[in-house]
Parts: structure tokens; sequence; C-alpha cells
């Protein structure tokens, strides 16, 4: 079967399979005329009549094709093709700006998210090139860097921009050691400015607490069911904004009470666009029954046609994550939530998940957090009370009596 959309040259190849479940799954393959192909599976709803299947299909392929056609579909093969090309120039490369501009950000192109790479080049535009830019790599020194970075303290910036300025620093020069043009990093010998206590009383109070959260989903109880849906399976789960806006119902299992992570929705000009969960890799994450019930009701208002779980008002299309963040901050004005945000019920889910003793390494894998590292150092106070709780559980059961003192 093969369709066509508005007179674009190419062409929607589509064949129907079965999945290992014995259900109907059709394979669409969209190419963009150059030689590159994308393969996705699309999976219709057990209720829906052949019409609507055919209907919501031909749907599915007309936006692969449109999608490719804009850029918003990512070509494996191509940006693997760029980071080859700009690894073939590294013997060419003398400066610190040279090495960042054609090899390493190329190849980190090739496996970042759109918006990751845009916040990482708005870090070296502003603060890294205009301080190493025209140095030699050989020349970079510990001090140099320590100046670096102590700069952007004395600037007055965000402890989070003083983290990824040293964070994208180090990738660069521990990439030009891997690739043979350092012998030694400079930057184990840097020093890093420590953050101010003030910093990390913020950072420990950015999450809400349990009485907090409670209080929330009271005041939203005359929010439409799609918000209260959101907010609660943000609170319980974890996931991210652009995660919860990706989900479709093929990924929500009513029986296991699971939904499967598998796209990750970001906005840019002119709407959004589909990539993969920020570590490449899906997961599931298993859902309080009592958000699962809010679901299902939700499935149960919507019509078949509307694959997307929180799809934009009378609509078949998922809402902008944006506008999940705008409509937070409408009901934070609203009920009188101080700083109401997405990503801040993501980040009160896993300090009271480790406060509550829970193991970090099924913390970091319901965040989608690639390695536990990442969870322990965000979440470091939370996890240093969870310790404390531990140590003082291992102290009182030595101090225990032994059964002849009990008997005495």
């Amino acid at each position: 079967m093969k369709l066509s959309k508005g007179g674009l040259n190419r062409m929607a190849s589509i064949k129907q399979k079965t999945d290992s479940k014995g259900r109907t799954v059709y394979q669409v393959q969209a190419s963009d005329g150059r030689g590159h192909r994308v393969y996705r599976t699309f999976r219709p709803e057990p209720t829906w009549s052949a019409k609507t299947t055919q209907r919501e299909l031909r749907k599915f392929a007309a936006q692969l094709e449109n999608d490719l056609k804009g850029g918003r579909v990512l070509i494996r093969g191509e940006r693997q093709e760029e980071a080859r090309r700009a690894a073939a120039k590294a013997a060419k490369v003398q400066t610190f700006a040279q090495y960042t501009e054609r090899v390493w950000l190329p190849q980190k192109r090739a496996s970042s998210a759109r918006n990751t790479m845009r916040v990482y080049e708005s870090a070296l535009r502003l603060h890294i090139l205009p301080a190493l830019g025209p140095s030699l790599l050989g020349e970079i020194t510990p001090p140099m860097l320590t100046a670096l970075f102590y700069n952007v303290q004395a600037e007055g910036y965000a402890e989070a921009t003083q983290e990824l300025v040293w964070i994208i620093t180090g990738a660069i020069l521990e990439a030009a050691v891997q690739d043979g043009l350092l012998e030694h990093d400079p930057m184990k010998k840097a020093r890093r400015p420590a953050a101010s206590k003030d910093t990390k009383i913020e950072r420990q109070e950015l999450a809400y607490t349990a009485d907090e959260l409670q209080a929330i989903f009271q005041a939203i109880q005359r929010e439409p069911l799609t918000w209260r849906a959101l907010v609660l399976l943000l609170a319980s789960t974890g996931i991210r904004r652009g995660e919860a806006a990706g989900l479709q119902w093929d990924c929500v299992n009513f029986d296991t009470g699971e939904i499967t992570i598998r796209r990750n929705l970001q906005p840019c000009k002119g709407g959004t666009y589909t990539t993969t969960p920020k570590t490449g890799r899906e997961r599931a994450v298993l859902v309080p029954p009592d958000v699962l019930d809010l679901l299902r009701q939700l499935r149960q208002e919507q019509p078949v046609t509307v694959r997307w779980v929180f799809a934009r008002p009378h609509s078949t299309e998922p809402m902008n994550p944006n506008s999940i963040t705008a409509h937070f901050a409408q009901m934070g004005k609203r009920y009188g939530i101080e700083d109401f945000h997405a990503h801040k019920l993501r980040h009160s889910f896993a300090s009271l998940a480790i406060a509550q003793g829970a193991d970090v390494a099924a913390v970091a894998q319901c965040l989608g957090h690639a390695q536990i590292s990442t969870t322990l150092a965000v979440y470091t106070h939370t996890n240093q009370t969870a310790a404390n709780r531990a140590a003082s559980m291992v102290w009182s059961a030595l101090q225990q009596p032994k059964p002849e003192e009990k008997k005495a």
C-alpha cells in the first residue's frame, strides 16, 4: 500500500504486520528523496473500524512525510556522516575554538536533542569560547580554567549556568585527550568555586513537601480532567514534561499499571517535534492506581481517534510542552501555588522517593537518568537524609539487647 500527500514527490510505503502479541500493526516507511529512509510503527486502537484505521493511518503517514521534509525527524545515517566528516578534520585543528567547532560540536549534535544543543551552544558563545577560544589546545592551563569558572560566578550567573560551563569545558578537553590532541587534561587540576550557602539552601527548598503536594492535589480538583491527570502523573512518576506530552495510549498498559516512555515531545518554531527520550532508551514506569484511574477516565472521555494521552482540547494533536508550562503558571496564580511548574513536580518526586528510602538506582530508572551519578549529584542533600536515617537504624539494631540479656 502506498500513499501520497499534497503533491509531494516522496511516497510513504505501508506494510501490514502482526506484533508479538498477535495484534495488527503497520510499518510506515518514508523517504526524503535523497536516499534517506525512516521507519515508524502505527498501532491502531482495537475499537477502531476499518474505515477509521485507514483514515488515521493516512494521517500518520502524511505527518511522517511532512516531519521528514521539515527536518523534524532525525536521520541517523546523516548525523553519523556529519560526525565522521568533522572527525576527519581533527588533525588540522590547533586552537580550542577550532576543535570545539569542527570536531566536538558536530559529534555532540549527532547524539543530542535540539534543545540540549541550544543550551550548550549558548554557554559556549557567551562564556567558554570568549575565554578559551583563541588559545592553542596545548597551551590551556589549570589556572586559565579556574579563572574562567570564577569569573562566571563573579558575574552573578546562576549555579546551573556555572555547572554547565564546567561540564561542557571538561567534556571538550576530555574528548581532545581521547583524540590524541592533548597529552594531559588540564581540567584535572583546575579549581572550581564552591556553591554559596544560600544556593545550597535554595536547591534543598526547590522540591515540594508531601503536605504541599497533597494541598496542591486538593486545590486543583475543579480543573478539567486532563490537567488533574497530568499534574498527578508528573508528581507520582517523575517523568519529564516532554515525555508526558509525547505519551500515546498504546504506551499505557491498564493491566500492569505501567506506562512506557518512548517519545519526548519538544517545542520548536512553528510547533513541536518528536524525538526519543533524553537517554535514547525507552523505559517502563509504574503508575499508582489512583492516577491510573484518572487516565482510564480520560481515555473514555476522548474520541477513539485521539492517539495522544494529553491532546489539545477539541483536537487529535498533542499539547505543546510550552502550553503545559503556561497553564501550570496560570494554575499557580489561580490557587496560590508558588513557582508551579512541571520540572518542580519531577524534582519533588525524586526528593521524596529518596528521602523515604527508595534505592537511588530505582529512582534514576524512573527519572530516565543514564547514570546513577546524575541522580546522586542533583539529590545529594536528600540522599544524605536517607543515609543518616539508615545509619541510625543500623546503630539501633546494634543496641538491641542480646537474648541472654532479655532473660535477665
